[in-house]
């Protein structure tokens, strides 16, 4: 099992990597909705490649707003120079938990069909008994779960491929060296798996 970390703006990565283990990886926010960038998206990429750490990216999704394909576009757009060498996650959370399942499924199906990386999809954990759509068309789990620090609830899929397992909030930390942290339930080769066409 490898630990990680992801991060956003809201993070200072440069802190944070001066002050804990090198991690085995970090998902870093790219986008959000159909417009936003991520304004640290460069700068955190750039200091995972400095330090050789494998990096991944995560979408926050507005379906409260937009079509999936225009959000699933905007995302591309900022992440395709690195695909093949990252993994892609789509991050479900607040409003879109009201909305159907069937937004993030169309959202995932078109990075996969650009790319021929499967998307990770993100949501906490007392909403995985809502995804088997997504089960059903082999999308990995990406569950966040604080509360049990031996498993998380994973509804009906068999498995989690990766778990926010600590948020600022949990681990105590605060102000500039707080993040969230992850672990991956796989070897390094494994990690690597996620980032490939397949």
């Amino acid at each position: 099992m490898l630990k990680g970390i992801d991060v956003s703006h809201h993070n200072n990565l440069d802190r944070i990597l001066s002050i804990i283990d090198k991690p085995d990886f970090c998902i870093i926010k790219a986008t959000e909705g159909k417009t936003y960038n991520d304004p640290k998206f460069k700068h955190n990429i750039q200091i995972c490649k400095e330090r050789d750490i494998p990096i991944g990216f995560y979408h926050y999704a507005r379906p409260e707003n937009n079509m999936p394909l225009d959000e699933a576009k905007h995302f591309l757009s900022k992440v395709a120079p690195y695909i093949g060498d990252c993994i892609l996650a789509l991050d479900w959370e607040d409003i879109a938990l009201h909305h159907p399942i069937s937004w993030a499924l169309t959202f995932l199906n078109y990075i996969y069909a650009q790319t021929g990386v499967r998307p990770l999809f993100y949501c906490q954990a007392s909403y995985t008994k809502n995804i088997k759509s997504l089960l059903d068309n082999n999308y990995g789990l990406w569950v966040a779960h604080y509360t049990n620090l031996k498993k998380p609830i994973i509804g009906v899929y068999p498995y989690w491929a990766f778990w926010q397992y600590s948020t600022p909030e949990h681990n105590h930390t605060s102000g500039i060296c707080a993040c969230d942290y992850d672990y991956f339930n796989g070897s390094e080769g494994a990690l690597r798996a996620y980032m490939r066409p397949h």
